[in-house]
C-alpha cells in the first residue's frame, strides 16, 4: 500500500491524516542525532538528544538547541525527527497525505504507508523548473516547488491505530529545515486534516496558514524558555561582575543625588515643557517610535486616548518597555553598528545577515551588554542559525579578524582603530599592534 505518486516539489513534507471525529491528543516527538553513516531506518539505540509536543503531525519549525550559556548550537546532520499519536476514526475509507522535502516514512501499527525520497539538493541552478501540477481538489493547499507528495488510500475498521511520521532532517547538502512537514486524513469529500490537531487545522490556504502563525508563536516561546533556563546557570557569574563593577564605580565617582545637582535631572527639567505640551496622539507616537520602532495601532491609539487615568503616560511608557517588539527595531541598529559595511545580497562578504537572529534573541532576553559584547567576542555557537559565531563569519575580507576588532573597538570602546588596519597613523592613539593584538584574541592565534 505504498500509494502512487502525485506530485512531486522542492521543500514542504505534509502528512494529513485527521477528520473532524479524530481524537485530538497531543503529538509526542522524539529528535534523534548522530546517526550511524548506513542508517537504515531503525530506531536509533542512542537516547533521544530533544523531545517536545505538537498539537498535530504538522512541523515548520524545529525547537533550537542551545548550549550550556543558552547559545544556539546545530543539530548534527542529518538528524531525525519521530512523531507519533494514536488514531480514532469512525470506520470507513479515507486518504492518508504526505508531503515531504526529503525522506520521510508514514507508518501505521508498524506498517510503512508512504515514504518519500531524499532530497534533491539541486545546487547548480541549470536544471529545469519543475512544473507545479495542480491540487487534486481546488480547496487544498497547494504543494510547494520542490516537495513531494503521496496520497494512499486507507480503510479504517473503526479501532484505534497508532500512527507515527519519522523524517529524515538536514541531509546532505541541504539546511536543516522542515518546510511544511506535516501529516493529514482526507475523508470523502473533505479537506485533508491534520492528525492529532487539537485545534482542527486543515490543509487549506487559510488553515495552513493559522497552523504555521500559531506553530511560529509556540515554538518561539518553547525556544525563549528553554534559553532562558540554560543562561540562568551562569546568572551568579555574571551578578558577581555586575556587584564588583558597582563597587569600583562607587569609589572613583560619587553618586549624585537627585535634584538640581544631578546633570540628568538638569537635562530632563530643561525638556520637561516641550514633553508635556505635547498631546496624547504626538506623545503616544514619539513614544512608539522610540521604544518599538513603529507608531502605534489605529486600535492602540484608540484605547490611549479613551483612558482618563492621571498616569496614563507612565503607564503606556512601562507597557511600552516591556514590549518585546523593541528588539525588532534595535536588532537592525545593532546590526549596522556591528557590520563594517553590510551588504545583505552578498554571501559572505561584509554580510552580518546571520548572526541577526542572535541580536534579537539577545535583546528580547535584556541581555546584560557586557554578557552580550563577551558573546560576540567568544563566537561560540551556530554560524548560520542563531548563534554568536555568526559574527564570525561577518567582514568577511582580506583581515577579517583585524576587521572584526575594529567593529567590537568602535561599537563597545568608543576608539576607532581604523586607520590601525594599514598602518601606524601619526595622529592617532592607536598603533597597528593593538588592533592586531585584539585581532588574535579573537582568533586564538597570531595574527599580521
Amino acid at each position: 500500500m505504498m500509494g502512487r505518486v502525485l506530485r512531486k516539489g522542492l521543500g514542504v513534507m505534509v502528512l494529513v491524516a485527521a477528520v473532524a471525529t479524530a481524537r485530538a491528543e497531543s503529538v509526542q516527538v522524539s529528535v534523534y542525532e548522530n546517526l550511524p553513516d548506513r542508517w537504515n531506518w531503525e530506531r536509533p539505540s542512542t537516547p533521544a538528544t530533544d523531545h517536545f509536543e505538537s498539537p498535530a503531525l504538522g512541523f515548520v519549525q524545529i525547537p533550537a538547541k542551545v548550549n550550556h550559556r543558552g547559545i544556539e548550537i546545530d543539530r548534527s546532520g542529518p538528524f531525525l525527527l519521530l512523531a507519533e499519536t494514536p488514531l480514532d476514526v469512525p470506520a470507513g475509507r479515507y486518504q492518508f497525505l504526505l508531503r515531504a522535502r526529503g525522506s520521510a516514512r508514514l507508518i501505521v501499527d508498524g506498517t510503512v504507508v508512504a515514504e518519500t525520497k531524499p532530497g534533491n539538493p539541486n545546487s547548480s541552478g541549470h536544471e529545469e523548473v519543475p512544473v507545479i501540477p495542480p491540487p487534486e481538489d481546488s480547496r487544498w493547499r497547494e504543494i510547494a516547488p520542490g516537495d513531494q507528495e503521496r496520497i494512499v488510500d486507507w480503510t479504517s475498521d473503526g479501532e484505534a491505530h497508532r500512527v507515527k511520521l519519522w523524517v529524515l532532517i538536514g541531509e546532505k547538502k541541504l539546511r536543516p529545515e522542515t518546510g511544511e512537514l506535516c501529516a493529514c486524513l482526507v475523508a470523502r469529500g473533505d479537506v485533508p486534516r491534520l492528525i492529532g490537531s487539537s485545534c482542527n487545522f486543515t490543509l487549506t490556504d487559510d488553515g495552513w496558514s493559522a497552523f504555521d502563525a500559531f506553530e511560529r508563536r509556540r515554538i518561539d516561546e518553547l525556544d525563549a524558555t528553554r534559553r532562558r533556563k540554560a543562561a540562568r546557570t551562569e546568572d551568579p557569574y555574571w551578578k558577581a561582575r555586575h556587584d564588583l563593577a558597582r563597587r569600583e564605580a562607587e569609589k572613583q565617582t560619587p553618586s549624585l543625588p537627585a535634584g538640581d545637582g544631578n546633570p540628568i535631572d538638569r537635562i530632563l527639567e530643561k525638556d520637561q515643557p516641550k514633553l508635556t505640551s505635547l498631546d496624547d496622539d504626538a506623545f503616544f507616537r514619539r513614544l512608539s517610535l522610540d521604544t518599538i520602532g513603529v507608531i502605534p495601532s489605529p486600535d492602540e491609539l484608540k484605547a490611549f486616548r479613551a483612558d482618563t487615568r492621571p498616569d496614563k503616560r507612565d503607564r503606556a511608557i512601562s507597557a511600552r518597555l516591556a514590549d518585546p517588539r523593541w528588539a525588532d527595531g534595535w536588532m537592525g541598529y545593532w546590526q549596522d553598528v556591528l557590520a563594517e559595511n553590510p551588504g545583505i545580497l552578498k554571501p559572505t562578504l561584509n554580510n552580518t545577515g546571520p548572526f541577526r537572529r542572535y541580536l534579537h534573541q539577545a535583546f528580547v532576553d535584556n541581555k546584560a551588554f557586557d554578557r552580550f559584547a563577551t558573546e560576540l567576542i567568544r563566537m561560540e555557537g551556530s554560524k548560520l542559525f542563531g548563534g554568536p559565531a555568526g559574527f564570525g563569519i561577518a567582514t568577511q575580507n582580506d583581515a577579517p579578524m583585524a576587521a572584526k576588532a575594529h567593529v567590537l573597538a568602535k561599537a563597545f570602546l568608543a576608539a576607532d582603530m581604523k586607520c590601525a588596519r594599514c598602518h601606524d597613523a601619526p595622529f592617532h592613539p592607536f598603533e597597528q599592534a593593538d588592533l592586531f593584538g585584539l585581532a588574535a584574541m579573537l582568533a586564538g592565534k597570531a595574527e599580521s
